[in-house]
Parts: structure tokens; C-alpha cells; sequence
């Protein structure tokens, strides 16, 4: 009797499945067709001349263009925290001023409006919260490096940094660790501070209704000055026209505006042949 029951609630259940698929395909086809008629709807908005779309971008895209020539102005004595993070050889290339083909550059063009969200976030969450001190700006002359800190309170270092609400579980970069490891060195050891751990905010950019996330770390004194080892190394570079050692990550390459300068010939030719097959698959 008990085999017959379970047999019964096994077909009612693949029953009830179908009609659920069947109802998902439904639902499916609804969303399909409704995201073509807004397709259609937002390409005739787009269309409309009260508000010129590309006007708009090209405008955009001119002051990222500017901003980049303006900071290529700044005289610069010092190397920035996040500077360390990046690609030796790219900063190099950006500070001894090489050429870039900037009509063909920065093609996204909502990153300073991007910028402004996140100042917005940061100053929030720094005026809402009993933090002893917000970004204080902090130099090693030992180490020729320069940066400033989101906030601190008593022996914990914070940074604040944003991320989408699909990559929430990703939260954590350990580029961001690395970066409060360096100002933790520079605050203990030029400031007299005692940082002994590090906490990494994380708030929500695409929905504020989102509570913000934070992860706690010990303070690793080794990662700061290592990293600010690396300050002198780059420092000395600049100094004597000398070229840095490129960074290890890939990543890096992708998007970098002056990776016609660094690669050399082996290089090129693998990317090419790379590229080159991957057009033909």
C-alpha cells in the first residue's frame, strides 16, 4: 500500500512539473515579447532630438580626455598608494608622458559619472558613522609615497568600496587588502598609529536598499612594506629613465592604454596569432 501511495505522489509530482514548465514557457514568452517592444520603444525615444544621446557621450568622452592631460601636468614627487597596485611599467609610461591615440581611448564614458556615485556612497557612509577620522591623507618620505585613507578608528583602518549586487558572494578583492596593508604601514610606522586590523566596507552600487557588507582582517605588517619596497624600485626608475619590470596579471594588459609601448615583438606575434585564430574558430 505504501509503494502504491509513494507511486501516486510521484506521478502527481512530475504532473504538477509539467504544468509548471508549461507556465515558465508562458512566462518566458511574455518577457521575450516584452523586451522587444521596449527595445523597439526605447530605440524611437532615442531618436527624439530634445535630448542628443551621442552629443551627450561625446561630451563626456572630451572631459575624460581632458582630465587625462590635466593630470599629465601635475608635477608628482611622490608615488601613490594605488599606484602600487597597478602595473609598473604602465605607470611608468603614463608619467613619463608617452603618447596615446586619445580619440580611440576611454570608450567608456559614464566612468566619472561612476566616480561621482561612489564619492556620493563614501561621504554617506563617512558622515553616518562615529569614525574618529576620514580621509586623512598620509606620506612616507622613506618610501616616496603618498595616499589617503577612507577612515579610522581607533586601532582599525577602514576602506570603502562598491560592488554590484550579482557579485556580492565576490565581494572581497584582495587588491583592496593589499592597498589598506599599505596605509596601515605608513600609519604606524610614519604616524606613530597602532592599526592591528583592517576592515574592508563594501556597499551595495546598483541598490542602495542593500545593507552595506564589511570583512575584518589582522594587520600583516609584511604585505605594506613590501609593497612600499616596490615604491623605491619604481621610484628609481623614473629617476633614471630606466624601464620597470611589467606586472605578472594578464588582467592588466587588457584595457592598459599603452600596450603598444610594452609589448615586444615575441609578444605581439602571439597575440596576434591569438587573436588571429580566434577569429577563425
Amino acid at each position: 500500500m505504501d509503494q502504491i501511495n509513494e507511486f501516486n505522489k510521484l506521478i502527481e509530482f512530475i504532473d504538477n512539473n509539467k504544468q509548471n514548465n508549461e507556465k515558465d514557457n508562458d512566462n518566458l514568452l511574455d518577457d521575450i515579447n516584452h523586451l522587444i517592444n521596449y527595445s523597439t520603444k526605447y530605440e524611437e525615444l532615442n531618436n527624439l532630438i530634445g535630448f542628443d544621446v551621442n552629443q551627450f557621450k561625446k561630451r563626456l568622452k572630451q572631459e575624460l580626455i581632458n582630465d587625462h592631460i590635466k593630470k599629465q601636468s601635475y608635477d608628482r614627487p611622490y608615488i601613490s598608494i594605488t599606484e602600487l597596485l597597478e602595473c609598473p611599467r604602465r605607470i611608468y609610461y603614463e608619467r613619463k608622458k608617452y603618447d596615446i591615440d586619445l580619440k580611440n581611448s576611454f570608450y567608456f564614458v559614464y566612468l566619472k559619472l561612476s566616480a561621482e556615485i561612489g564619492n556620493t556612497y563614501h561621504k554617506f557612509i563617512q558622515e553616518n558613522y562615529d569614525f574618529t577620522e576620514t580621509e586623512k591623507t598620509i606620506i612616507s618620505e622613506h618610501y616616496k609615497t603618498k595616499g589617503r585613507v577612507d577612515a579610522i578608528k581607533n586601532n582599525f583602518l577602514y576602506e570603502i568600496k562598491p560592488v554590484d549586487q550579482k557579485d556580492i558572494k565576490d565581494a572581497y578583492n584582495i587588491k583592496h587588502l593589499y592597498q589598506c596593508s599599505i596605509g596601515a604601514y605608513i600609519l604606524n610606522n610614519s604616524y606613530d598609529y597602532k592599526i592591528d586590523t583592517i576592515t574592508l566596507i563594501y556597499y551595495i552600487r546598483d541598490n542602495f536598499r542593500k545593507d552595506p557588507i564589511s570583512f575584518d582582517y589582522k594587520y600583516d605588517e609584511q604585505i605594506g612594506k613590501k609593497f612600499l619596497e616596490n615604491a623605491l624600485i619604481l621610484y628609481n626608475c623614473l629617476e633614471n629613465n630606466k624601464l620597470p619590470e611589467k606586472s605578472n596579471n594578464k588582467d592588466d594588459c587588457k584595457y592598459c592604454l599603452y600596450k603598444k609601448y610594452c609589448l615586444n615583438k615575441e609578444d605581439k606575434n602571439k597575440l596576434d596569432n591569438k587573436e588571429e585564430i580566434l577569429f577563425l574558430l
